[in-house]
């Protein structure tokens, strides 16, 4: 009975060919399915990370594999690949007799061509009906398709274990190389893992054992050399480790991903599928610090979020982006989605404005005192306070203001110059969230995302032109076409002598009596920089020529901060922007020919004198600048009018007339 079964078995086995190849020429085949892994590289051109869906390949032609991968591989799956049309009767009729001595299905006759269409079109389960279909399917391929083609399908559709497909990305896993480069020892044990991964992968024990009857079958069909077999087999192969993903939502990740698929108006599936490089602008290391600095500062058992945002001011490029503490197993970030109160560090912009406006210079006055603002022709009022109710009880000007975050201040600036420019000013700048246009404004009581808020100092730091910050430079196909080039839109908001005097404001911040003076000795170039408190929030927004980083503190739930978590988004900033340009010489900000720099009276704001008082220079618009001394009109000359060479040369005859005479 087992013999007839075992006969009957043989003659369907030799049926089967003839009824695939009669049939071939009208099988139309379904598409096959080869998704391609996305590459996102940074800005230095180094892969960063791999987008996909299902499966994890990067495919390749076949000029592009190592010739040693092809041969080891039909040396050992298929040496008569060559000849046959998808179907090896030859290898069928070897196997049947095989089978037969040894009264058991000990050896089958599948060949490469026969693989193929099983991973592409059908599943592996062992019956005759699959079977059938899967020859009827090789000697379809076989029919339109070359066996470079078919060679090359096969190559990276074929699964090599551990979320890897095709030769290239398997290459890389363990060997940490391109397919290219393989060598023969490598391209061995990789083409003997293809029959079972789970037993013959590089980090299975079985590897090793199959990689050798790989070696010596090539020996065997004169595929390679005597010499060249024994120099494989002893090879000592360096195996990379396992090293899988962290299974934890990345916020690059996700801003990249929905940014491509915009670019490209295009889904984000496609966009895993489609076997892209994106070309990014992070910069690795500043990614890296920017991780580091967040968890450094931002204690998980306490509950409270940070958001980081970097750009490099000169173009508007992303280099860095924390949307989370990095433990944050979520994927919200809070960077982009999530808008908060930015507190006093919108006043810059309010300020600006008023720069820009020319109404008001750095050296403008008002009394810092409890006010109660009368506003909307008088039928509605505003009385803010300053932080602990601390004020000056006198005339402060802009940057003492701005130094000490005074709002009294802050909010006669925007009620003189108008909440509808401020917000036109906003708009500009790049903020797009809502804004409501009443006195509040002034102390950032519309909240704005982190990004948008670094984007608008980015415009500061660039000499007034603003640009919409981007993480994307290019994205191209698989064969090399570009699909997308960023095309950066920078328009001129400010005028350079504007963003230059608002700049030298914000570095007054750091000095004794402003809020940031507390990190002034962990800084050790030139910046300027603005705090922000709210009860939910904490911020530090600033920049050096070379870089801007916007820094937000609090709780996802609105839950107030206490005034200890309110100082952590300072030294984020200072630590960060220290370690990011750490390799970068320290640069000053560069003042426009139309700047001009004068001596004032702290008291007064007029031109200073030696007569009056305590002086500071002052930056100033060239046509801004103060014109009248603070000390009353005399004959004699002041330091402002100069003092001539022929009154230096009287002065020291009268001081010698006095040594030598009695007196």
């Amino acid at each position: 009975m087992r013999r007839r079964a075992l006969i009957s078995l043989c003659a369907l086995a030799v049926l089967i060919p003839f009824a695939a190849v009669g049939s071939c020429q009208l099988v139309a085949l379904p598409p096959m399915a080869m998704e391609e892994s996305t590459v996102v590289v940074d800005a230095e051109g180094t892969p960063m990370d791999t987008l996909y869906r299902l499966e994890n390949r990067r495919v390749l032609p076949l000029t592009a594999i190592s010739p040693y991968f092809i041969d080891a591989l039909i040396a050992m799956e298929d040496q008569r690949f060559p000849y046959h049309f998808g179907i090896d009767v030859v290898g069928i009729a070897r196997a049947l007799y095989v089978n037969a001595q040894a009264r058991s299905w000990k050896q089958g006759a599948s060949t490469i061509t026969q693989q193929l269409a099983r991973n592409a079109y059908l599943n592996h389960e062992r019956t005759w009906t699959r079977k059938i279909k899967e020859s009827i399917y090789a000697c379809a391929l076989e029919a339109q398709y070359s066996k470079a083609d078919i060679l090359t399908m096969y190559a990276n559709k074929v699964y090599f274990g551990y979320g890897t497909y095709g030769v290239e990305y398997a290459s890389r896993k363990y060997f940490e190389k391109s397919a290219h480069d393989l060598t023969l020892a490598e391209a061995a044990l990789l083409a003997g893992s293809v029959r079972s991964w789970k037993y013959y992968s590089p980090y299975s024990p079985g590897g090793l054992t199959r990689q050798r009857a790989v070696l010596r079958a090539m020996l065997d069909q004169n595929r390679i050399t005597s010499a060249q077999y024994t120099n494989a087999r002893n090879a000592v192969l360096r195996i990379a480790p396992d090293q899988r993903p962290a299974q934890r939502t990345s916020h690059v990740r996700s801003l990249i991903r929905a940014n491509a698929a915009r670019a490209l108006s295009a889904s984000t599936q496609t966009i895993d599928t489609g076997g892209l490089t994106i070309q990014t602008t992070i910069r690795p290391e500043m990614q890296r610090i920017a991780e580091q600095v967040v968890s450094q500062y931002v204690h998980p058992h306490i509950g409270l979020q940070a958001a980081l945002v970097a750009i490099d001011p000169r173009s508007g490029a992303l280099c860095a982006l924390v949307g989370g503490r990095p433990d944050t197993p979520d994927a919200y970030n809070r960077a982009l989605s999530s808008t908060r109160q930015p507190g006093s560090a919108f006043k810059p912009i309010v300020y600006v404005t008023a720069l820009a406006s020319r109404s008001m210079t750095a050296t403008s006055r008002y009394r810092s005192a409890p006010t109660v603002f009368v506003y909307d022709d008088g039928r509605q009022t505003y009385a803010p306070k300053n932080y602990a109710d601390k004020y000056g009880y006198a005339d402060i000007d802009m940057r003492t203001a701005l130094a000490r975050s005074d709002n009294i201040y802050a909010v006669h600036t925007l009620l003189d110059i108008g909440a509808p420019r401020v917000h036109d000013m906003a708009r500009r700048l790049g903020i797009h969230a809502p804004l409501t246009a009443m006195p509040s404004l002034a102390l950032g009581a519309s909240p704005v995302s982190v990004l948008e808020l670094a984007g608008a100092y980015a415009a500061f730091a660039s000499g007034g032109t603003a640009t919409d910050p981007y993480v994307i430079d290019r994205i191209t196909a698989s064969n090399g076409a570009t699909l997308f080039a960023n095309q950066k839109n920078r328009v001129r908001v400010l005028t350079p002598e504007v963003s230059y005097v608002m700049t030298d404001l914000l570095q007054g911040v750091l000095s004794e009596g402003g809020t940031a003076h507390r990190v002034a000795s962990l800084v050790h170039r030139p910046i300027a920089v603005k705090t922000g408190t709210t009860n939910y929030d904490a911020w530090a927004v600033g920049y050096t020529p070379e870089l801007v980083t916007a820094v937000w503190v609090g709780y996802d739930q609105q839950k107030p901060i206490s005034p200890i978590e309110a100082q952590t988004a300072l030294p984020i900033f200072a630590a960060f922007t220290e370690r990011a340009l750490a390799s970068v010489p320290p640069k000053p900000f560069v003042a426009p020919p139309g700047v001009t720099t004068v001596y004032i009276d702290e008291k007064t704001g007029l031109l200073g004198d030696v007569r009056c008082g305590t002086m500071r220079l002052e930056s100033f618009v060239a046509s801004t600048a103060p014109t009248t001394s603070c000390a009353p009109s005399s004959k004699e000359p002041t330091h402002q009018e100069g003092i001539t060479n022929a009154q230096r040369r009287a002065w020291w005859q009268n001081v010698l007339r006095w040594w030598n005479s009695d007196g």
